[in-house]
């Protein structure tokens, strides 16, 4: 089977009946003029008119704390039926309307050692003991 693997991936996803969000941090989609996104779900997908809808991950209500709390207990996850919101209660997404073909390159990251502060880690620990 031949796979269009930039394309074509992300059609599987559009198309796959076990619409699952993605995790965050996990799939960063980078776009022609490189910007880059994170991916939480492809929503639609339209090969005649080459546009795609996809749902991505908005940080904007997260601190820079908050971000490094997230990325620790992604690292902690290993059961991909995790709702995104049980990671953090400010966790949004928002919907990017693209041209398929402005997609440049997309990016499984797999690295479970995400870089944390100090601080992120002393803020885990106290939610933990709060539990």
């Amino acid at each position: 089977m031949e796979v269009n693997y930039i394309e074509g991936w992300l059609k599987i996803i559009a198309e796959s009946k076990d619409k699952k969000p993605i995790l965050p941090f996990t799939v960063e989609v980078v776009m022609k003029d490189h910007r880059s996104y994170y991916l939480r779900d492809v929503a639609e997908w339209d090969d005649k008119s080459g546009t795609a809808l996809i749902k991505i991950y908005d940080f904007r209500g997260l601190s820079k704390q908050d971000k490094e709390i997230v990325k620790l207990k992604i690292s902690n996850i290993y059961n991909r039926e995790t709702k995104p919101e049980e990671i953090h209660p400010y966790l949004d997404w928002a919907n990017l309307r693209v041209n398929i073909k402005d997609i440049m390159y997309c990016v499984e990251w797999h690295d479970r050692v995400w870089p944390l502060g100090v601080e992120a880690v002393k803020m885990l620990k106290k939610m933990k003991a709060q539990d």
